[in-house]
C-alpha cells in the first residue's frame, strides 16, 4: 500500500494529506507493506497487521514531511535483515507511538 501527496500537476498541489488505517491486514506485498512517500503526509496507523512484506514492514522514504501516529500494529513474518520500520526521514517526518 502506498500513501502519497497530490502531484505538482494537481489542482491542489500543496494540499496535506490525511490519512487513517485501522483494523486491516496486508499481506505478501512485494516490496514494503506500507510505503509512505512524498510531502505533507499525516498518516494515523491503528491495529493493523503487514504479514510477510518483501521488505520493510512500513517505510518513510527520504524527504516525507509531516506525521506518523503508530498504535497497536504489528509486522509478522518479515525476511532475514529486514526491519519493521524504516524512517528515512527522521528529522522531517516524526512517528509517535
Amino acid at each position: 500500500m502506498r500513501i502519497g501527496s497530490p502531484a505538482s500537476t494537481s489542482k491542489f498541489p500543496t494540499a496535506y494529506t490525511n490519512v487513517t488505517l485501522r483494523n486491516n491486514i496486508m499481506r505478501g506485498a512485494l516490496r514494503a507493506g506500507l510505503y509512505i512517500d512524498r510531502t505533507r503526509v499525516n498518516v494515523t496507523l491503528t491495529n493493523n497487521t503487514i504479514d510477510g512484506p518483501a521488505t520493510q514492514g512500513i517505510w518513510i522514504t527520504s524527504g516525507v514531511t509531516g506525521t506518523g501516529t503508530f498504535r497497536g500494529n504489528k509486522v509478522r513474518n518479515l525476511r532475514s535483515g529486514q526491519v519493521a520500520t524504516q524512517n528515512d526521514s527522521p528529522t522531517t517526518f516524526g512517528v509517535t507511538r
